[in-house]
């Protein structure tokens, strides 16, 4: 497991798509061909650098998942069938891991990250969220995807 570190999550709008997946292979289809055309069509702007990321409401993990992607915008526009805008508040203090490799992998690494959280004296405070910061769109290979995994605790 890469080395866990502690950083604040800002304060920031955010355009939202909620609905059910049956693998994470359906993001490399949603974000760019469903969720991106309608945020332009919206008119939405991402402010630099970005920051997007999913939440998951499933309790445990397998098919039939329960999924909400969120992209920072710089304001908040009406919402539409397929996207809600939410303001999220800022997160003090989130625990974090960088994950290499395929989306498949995650939850090992999720469990190694909640495991450090429980022994070092950490309460979970909201659900995780998987920040895609290297990925199908950018990298020729799967190990060199990285998803940057954030739980949000407190002491």
């Amino acid at each position: 497991m890469e080395k866990v570190f502690e950083k604040s999550l800002p304060a920031r709008v955010f355009a939202t798509h909620r609905r059910m997946i049956d693998s994470y292979q359906e993001l490399f289809n949603l974000c760019p061909n469903v969720i991106g055309p309608e945020m332009y069509r919206l008119g939405c702007q991402c402010p630099v650098p970005e920051y997007c990321f999913t939440v998951e409401y499933n309790e445990e993990y397998g098919v039939n998942i329960d999924i909400e992607y969120f992209e920072a915008v710089v304001e908040r526009k009406k919402d539409s069938e397929l996207i809600a805008f939410k303001e999220l508040p800022e997160v003090p203090v989130a625990l974090c891991v960088n994950h290499f490799g395929a989306y498949e992998n995650m939850p090992e690494t999720f469990a190694e990250l909640y495991a450090y959280a429980e022994a070092n004296g950490y309460e979970v405070s909201e659900r995780p969220r998987f920040c895609y910061i290297d990925g199908i769109w950018n990298k020729e290979s799967v190990e060199e995807w990285l998803t940057e995994i954030q739980l949000p605790v407190s002491r």
